[in-house]
């Protein structure tokens, strides 16, 4: 029996070596890609941070609404509207600012309010990010 070397069969990996240019060429590609999926993976979570934040600041938005259509005088409803966002808004929001628009504060007349919002991205090295509410409004209920 002869015995044949791997050199000298066709198609073995052995029988041909890799080029010199394609040697370490894995190592590369892992090197420039992982920092590139890093970053793919914390704008998702960048995105994802801001929609909830969207979503919450919105909610309370609609809260404060509710709750200041039902007030009876116009510096009442600024106040229950206010008291609504406090409690709504989330942990999410460093800081937050309200705004509210009684000034149409009658029957036939709309009340408005604006919650903005700071997103703490801190974490993630990225120093704040703002979410805003539409202007909600609704008629008020006297």
């Amino acid at each position: 029996m002869s015995t044949v070397h791997p050199r000298h069969v066709r198609g073995s990996a052995a029988a041909r070596p890799a080029p010199l240019s394609e040697v370490g060429s894995a190592a590369a590609e892992i090197v420039i890609l992982t920092p590139l999926l890093i970053i793919v993976a914390l704008l998702f979570v960048v995105g994802g941070r801001l929609a909830n934040g969207l979503q919450e600041v919105g909610a309370a938005a609609r809260s404060s609404v509710d709750s200041a259509v039902i007030a009876a005088t116009a510096s009442t409803a600024e106040t229950q509207g206010a008291a609504a966002a406090a409690s709504e808004v989330s942990h999410d929001c460093r800081s937050y600012s309200f705004a509210a628009d009684v000034a149409d504060f009658a029957p036939g007349g709309v009340v408005s309010v604006q919650i903005r919002c700071e997103v703490g991205l801190a974490a993630l090295g990225i120093p704040l990010c703002l979410a805003r509410s539409p202007w909600p409004s609704a008629p008020p209920a006297r």
